[in-house]
């Protein structure tokens, strides 16, 4: 690499799920499918003869991999890629977020060829998207193209690498001369690697490889459009509690009735709750009432929840709940 759940409803609370996390990813893949829409209004990339894009919009704001907490600016800073990741530095460390690294170059097709990115939503719940538009890998046939997003969610911890129109899945490429796509996380010499999940083989219906070694066995095509891969984080996310203790002290939820109790401390004063789905999609917000509220959630899909409780200049640590 060039660029040194119904029937049954689990409800956690963020500090329940440090278990058992040693023997597992600190994320979860899953492969789906929606709609592709470039980004409008977002901010050019300016490279300067470098790889590398830093963004300082970011800057006094905390984002979490690996369970770890990335509050921007001095030595902690992100970084848009020319060929198509992310790149989050403290340090003594470095994340990447792959979505179709070249092992060559990335080439532009034309003059519509940029690289731009957004952020959108309030602090703690910030969405960063990254976009690299009609773009093609050296290693690749003359007439490929690819159009590609990374996103990160603030307040769910979620990364999304999302893929728009392509010339093809064709298997253009072998196990060295494809895109590279995962994420990981690394001492920031490369010596050695902490953890990664890795895409290789087949992009239409990738294999995973979760070795802590410095293999970068490559992708043999392009995702099909329209294709999101999604890593959901399985480590706690403390770090949006941006100010006071957490308000929320427990959750509930009865099957039978498909409802869900959300009980608030002494002294706490939310005036808002908010439910998104793993990808930081809204799924419902409900006014709270006095030390505790009752949510009818009938017909949850399954999946990972999170709901949070804002108000008066408060914010208390989301919940985590696990719908099967």
């Amino acid at each position: 690499m060039k660029h040194i759940l119904p029937s049954m409803v689990s409800v956690i609370g963020l500090v329940g799920l440090i278990g058992g996390l040693q023997a597992q990813n600190s994320y979860s893949f899953e492969q789906g499918s929606e709609a592709y829409s470039d980004l409008v209004g977002g901010t050019p990339c300016d490279f300067s003869g470098t790889d590398f894009h830093f963004v300082h919009d970011l800057d006094g704001e905390t984002l979490r991999f690996y369970g770890l907490d990335f509050t921007l600016g001095g030595l902690k800073t992100i970084i848009v890629g020319r060929k198509a990741f992310i790149r989050v530095d403290n340090d003594s460390s470095a994340i990447y977020l792959d979505a179709l690294t070249p092992t060559g170059e990335l080439e532009p097709v034309d003059g519509t060829s940029d690289i731009t990115y957004q952020i959108i939503g309030a602090v703690g719940e910030r969405i960063l998207k990254a976009q690299w538009r009609n773009w093609r890998l050296e290693n690749g046939p003359a007439n490929t193209f690819a159009n590609c997003q990374i996103w990160y969610h603030q307040s769910t911890g979620v990364i999304e690498m999302r893929y728009g129109p392509n010339s093809g899945s064709a298997l253009d490429y072998d196990d060295q001369t494809g895109p590279n796509c995962g994420i990981f996380h690394a001492p920031d010499d490369f010596l050695s690697i902490h953890e990664k999940l890795w895409l290789k083989n087949d992009a239409l219906a990738p294999t995973l490889d979760s070795l802590p070694i410095a293999n970068w066995t490559t992708l043999h095509n392009l995702p099909a459009e329209n294709t999101v891969y999604r890593f959901t984080p399985r480590f706690p996310l403390t770090s949006v509690a941006t100010v006071a203790a957490p308000q929320a002290l427990q959750v509930h939820y009865a099957s039978d009735l498909r409802e869900l109790t959300v009980l608030f401390g002494p002294g706490a004063t939310p005036d808002l709750l908010v439910l998104r789905d793993a990808a930081g999609r809204l799924c419902g917000q409900w006014s709270a009432q006095g030390s505790g509220t009752r949510i009818l959630l009938p017909d949850m899909a399954a999946g990972v929840y999170m709901l949070s409780a804002s108000g008066a200049g408060q914010r208390a640590t989301p919940f985590r709940f696990v719908v099967r």
